[in-house]
């Protein structure tokens, strides 16, 4: 029953979408009026029906003929700055070539976002807000949960903003993301309003473009998490060389038979007139984990989000000039990214990490293997997790063994039993007056 009510959902979406973009506010009141004429016009005696019904008939007919000549020939182009962020307004800009004088003025300009539409499956195990209905019928039906899902698949909404001078070639437009990750937009949708203003010529100049939105981001301290001395990395004068420096120089000394030549210091034989040797000990790294806790079930979205933006801010802040930092999460499989100097920059983890999802069907076995497997690299690591069950408590315990310096967060609204003096319990309401006890 629900499969068949939801093939109804998509094309009672589409019809209403054609409705609100072709309509003025104006315009739908007349339509309902009419409606509700033609309705009551069933009576033949009722003769003010039929005349409110004819005359609703011949104004949109007008209107409709009057919107079939409305062939704009704009191009477009935006001026999208490289990031958004989720819940604040972005304001941009987009410039309008090849438009006339009588056709600037008075004309609306909106985005249009890429609409993906969920399979039945996606939408049945989508996550949606519990008070996105107070109706119980509407929350068995499933309608504003399915409206609620395509709104957070295209990331935000665009209004209408009208051209109010002849020669402005340049409009602002703005829109508040609701989700991170990757938002696509299709083109831009024009509107030209008819002379009676009920109903709206529509045209769609096809200018495909995305913007990355990062996670919101908490103000945290600096943490010192190297300790006193840093670990070192695998690999010696290979990765030095990988990132364009030898191994460090330590002294000077004789020659030594089995010494390579390219370790001679030319200018000291020239000098003492024996073989002299540049002795040098190989580089040592810093290098720290960060680890974010992705296998929650769907119904934990809301703490999930906010440990992504803790795990945000925390990446915006660690300094990664003179160190190296790996990002560890799971997806479809067990992911880890590492940051630093010479290898990619923080904001390509910055938005690796803007696109991060929930691997409900995952086990936490496989992001614990993941962490362990590597933590004898590591001089620091923050663990951000988004429970404390008996496989996360085992994970932490099995980190401060491993004698690296650790910062466990939990981000729960319950009370964590026992919890260890050195784990620090985020309420997912008030997340920053928790981070200001660090």
């Amino acid at each position: 029953m629900l499969h068949i009510i939801y093939l109804i959902f998509k094309p009672l979406y589409l019809g209403g979408l054609w409705f609100r973009n072709h309509f003025s506010p104006f315009g739908t009141t007349i339509f309902y009026c009419a409606l509700f004429a033609a309705i009551i016009g069933l009576d033949a005696k009722s003769n003010l029906s039929s005349m409110i019904f004819s005359f609703g008939c011949s104004i949109f007919l007008l209107c409709f003929i009057f919107c079939l000549f409305f062939r704009p020939k704009i191009l477009v182009k935006r001026n999208l700055p490289e990031f958004a962020t989720v819940g604040e307004k972005l304001v941009y800009s987009i410039d309008l070539e090849r438009i006339e004088k009588s056709n600037a003025l008075g004309l609306y300009v909106s985005e249009k976002f890429r609409q993906p539409y969920p399979k039945y499956h996606q939408f049945r195990n989508s996550y949606a807000p519990a008070n996105i209905s107070s109706n119980s019928f509407d929350r068995v039906i499933g309608y504003y949960k399915w409206i609620w899902v395509l709104r957070n698949l295209r990331g935000g909404d665009s209004a209408r903003t009208e051209i109010k001078y002849a020669h402005t070639h340049k409009i602002k437009l703005s829109f508040t993301p609701i989700r991170r990750g990757i938002i696509n937009m299709e083109g831009i949708q024009l509107y030209r309003p008819d002379p009676f203003g009920l109903c709206f010529a529509t045209k769609t100049i096809t200018h495909s473009d995305s913007i990355l939105v990062l996670p919101k981001r908490y103000k945290v301290p600096h943490i010192a998490l190297p300790g006193t001395s840093p670990m070192h990395q695998p690999g010696g004068i290979p990765f030095t060389s990988s990132i364009g420096e030898s191994d460090e120089f330590s002294s000077l000394r004789e020659y030594r038979p089995g010494d390579s030549f390219r370790g001679i210091h030319w200018k000291s034989w020239a000098k003492t007139g024996k073989p002299i040797v540049k002795e040098t000990h190989p580089e040592f790294f810093i290098r720290n984990a960060l680890v974010l806790d992705t296998i929650v079930p769907t119904e934990m979205h809301d703490i999930f989000e906010e440990a992504v933006a803790v795990a945000t801010s925390f990446l915006c802040t660690i300094d990664t000039q003179e160190s190296l930092l790996d990002l560890i999460f799971v997806g479809d499989k067990p992911y880890n990214f590492t940051s630093g100097r010479g290898l990619s920059s923080p904001a390509s983890t910055l938005k690796i990490l803007a696109c991060a999802q929930m691997a409900s069907d995952k086990n936490f076995d496989s992001l614990a293997c993941a962490v362990l497997k590597n933590s004898y690299l590591f001089s620091g690591c923050i663990l951000i997790l988004c429970d404390f069950d008996d496989n996360r408590r085992r994970l932490h315990n099995n980190l401060l063994q491993s004698k690296i310096k650790l910062l466990t967060l939990v981000i729960s609204v319950n009370e964590i039993p026992d919890c260890p003096h050195d784990v620090l319990q985020l309420d997912p309401n008030n997340i920053q007056d928790g981070l200001d006890k660090l």
